[in-house]
């Protein structure tokens, strides 16, 4: 990208950087997302003297990967980021008494 900048390319829009294979990194992104929402359930639950019983309700959403709105030739060198997928999770846990 930044060759043809620096070749006289006056702009380029809408640069996106992505992964080969997203939907392993989103299965991976939502495991790692339920992960933590029972650790912080459980600590919750714990320091209300309960415990935690089965899962209500589950629901989120995906963020997509950011990209790069306009880069002019003026711009800085265009080195790629690295690439996150996000989920985002609202997880209902039932608490029991202990």
């Amino acid at each position: 990208m930044q060759a043809l900048l620096n070749a006289g390319l006056n702009f380029v829009y809408n640069v996106t950087y992505t992964v080969d294979d997203k939907a392993a990194a989103r299965d991976e992104a939502i495991r790692l997302a339920l992960e933590d929402a029972r650790q912080q359930a459980e600590s919750i639950a714990r320091y209300m003297g309960m415990r935690l019983g089965r899962v209500l309700s589950i629901s989120g959403s995906d963020a997509s990967p950011g990209y790069y709105q306009g880069v002019g030739a003026e711009s800085v060198p265009m080195d790629p980021a690295p690439v996150s997928i996000q989920v985002s999770l609202t997880v209902t846990y039932e608490l029991l008494e202990p």
